[in-house]
């Protein structure tokens, strides 16, 4: 059991999909399936923080920063089973680097006035704890931009964008922590682009309103798998339907 669970973008997330994989996930000692950890997720780890490690040690020159990716990115990578997606290492092994190039090599990046990196927090909102990591806040002449990174190609739809309710979350939990609300923005690493939006009250209590209502169904057990496609990269796989197997 884990009784330090606190409701985040991602536990949100996965009870909308699977409630028995919220409930797996979140409410058993059920343990996920060795080598099923999914290579997105490694190479995102890895990135985020090669990023904070550029900014805390200055690691601005490629010469320093190479090695230590080769170190983070095996310390990611060991656990998945790459055997299962042909390719994809290789594909990874050289789009960290590029990555990491584009990032250091940008002026704006650079001259960053950072005022927190990978920050997390852990606050209560409408009686529920929430918590999260915040990427990056920087303080800019006009006041705070808060940075979501993002390794996928290309930004979501405008409306998708604006509606986000990770950055709407973050909006607002950095309003209480530094007591202004600041911009925010999903930084895609790939192509450099930042897609800059801002949040309003209404926004952060359609997110509380999403996370009450899933605090309900919770309370209330209604917890029912959802069995789909999503099912084949699902880290609980063999746990979850093997019941129905046996």
């Amino acid at each position: 059991m884990n009784s330090d669970f606190g409701w985040s973008i991602s536990s949100l997330s996965t009870i909308n999909q699977c409630g028995h994989l919220w409930k797996l996930r979140y409410r058993s000692d059920t343990q996920p399936e060795s080598g099923r950890d999914l290579p997105s997720y490694a190479f995102g780890r890895a990135v985020h923080k090669m990023i904070e490690e550029i900014h805390l040690r200055g690691f601005w020159d490629v010469h320093h920063w190479i090695r230590l990716w080769d170190e983070v990115w095996d310390e990611q990578a060991k656990d998945v089973d790459w055997e299962a997606y042909p390719g994809r290492k290789r594909n990874f092994d050289r789009l960290g680097p590029g990555i990491l190039a584009a990032y250091t090599e940008c002026e704006e990046n650079r001259l960053a006035e950072i005022e927190c990196l990978e920050q997390r927090f852990e606050v209560e909102l409408d009686g529920l704890k929430v918590k999260g990591v915040i990427d990056q806040i920087r303080r800019q002449p006009d006041g705070l931009l808060l940075l979501d990174f993002k390794t996928s190609k290309e930004p979501s739809h405008p409306l998708v964008e604006r509606a986000d309710p990770q950055l709407t979350l973050y909006a607002h939990v950095c309003g209480l922590l530094y007591d202004q609300m600041p911009t925010v923005g999903h930084y895609y690493l790939r192509t450099g682009r930042m897609v800059i939006t801002e949040r309003r009250e209404e926004d952060v209590e359609t997110v509380l309103g999403m996370m009450r209502e899933a605090q309900q169904r919770v309370d209330g057990g209604l917890l029912t798998r959802q069995v789909g496609w999503h099912c084949n990269e699902c880290v609980y796989r063999g746990p979850c339907l093997g019941e129905l197997a046996a």
